[in-house]
C-alpha cells in the first residue's frame, strides 16, 4: 500500500462578517494554523468551526495552532464555542494549542469560571510553534554563526 501525500494547503482566507476574517494555512508539515483578527461573535462562531473542521479534516493534520492574540475582546458564547473545537478537534484526534489570549480575555475568562485546563495554551505564537516541535519530537537549537 503506498503513503498518500498529504495535499498542500494555500494560505485560505475566509472572510466571517466584515470584519472578522479567520486565516487557516498550513504552519508546518503535520500542523495548522488558525488565527482571528478583528471581533469574535456567537453568530460567526458557527462559520469559523466549520472552516477549522473542514480544513482539518482536508489536510489530515494532527495538530493546530488556535491564535488569539488579535482577539481584544470575547464574550461567554464565544468561548463556549473555542472550548467545544477544542473538544471537537480532540475527538477527531487532532491535538488543539491555544495561544495570545491576551490578559484581558484571560480574566475575562476567569470571571467566567471558563478553564483551559484540557489544551495546551501559550503565552505567543512563538512559544506554540516550539510545543508543537517538541511534541513532535524535534529539539529547536540556535544556529551558531
Amino acid at each position: 500500500m503506498k503513503n498518500k501525500a498529504k495535499p498542500k494547503v494555500a494560505m485560505d482566507e475566509m472572510m466571517i462578517g466584515i470584519d472578522t476574517p479567520i486565516v487557516v494555512s498550513q504552519i508546518t508539515e503535520y500542523c495548522l494554523y488558525s488565527g482571528f483578527f478583528g471581533r469574535l461573535d456567537s453568530s460567526r462562531m458557527k462559520s469559523v468551526t466549520d472552516k477549522i473542521l473542514n480544513t482539518v479534516e482536508m489536510t489530515q493534520n494532527k495538530m493546530i495552532i488556535i491564535d488569539l492574540s488579535n482577539i481584544e475582546m470575547i464574550d461567554s458564547a464565544v468561548v463556549a464555542h473555542l472550548l467545544q473545537i477544542g473538544t471537537t478537534l480532540n475527538l477527531i484526534g487532532v491535538r488543539a494549542v491555544f495561544c495570545g489570549i491576551k490578559s484581558i480575555v484571560a480574566q475575562t475568562m476567569a470571571t467566567l469560571g471558563i478553564e483551559f485546563d484540557k489544551y495546551i495554551t501559550e503565552r505567543t505564537l512563538s512559544d506554540a510553534l516550539k510545543t508543537i516541535y517538541k511534541l513532535n519530537g524535534y529539539h529547536l537549537v540556535r544556529i551558531q554563526k
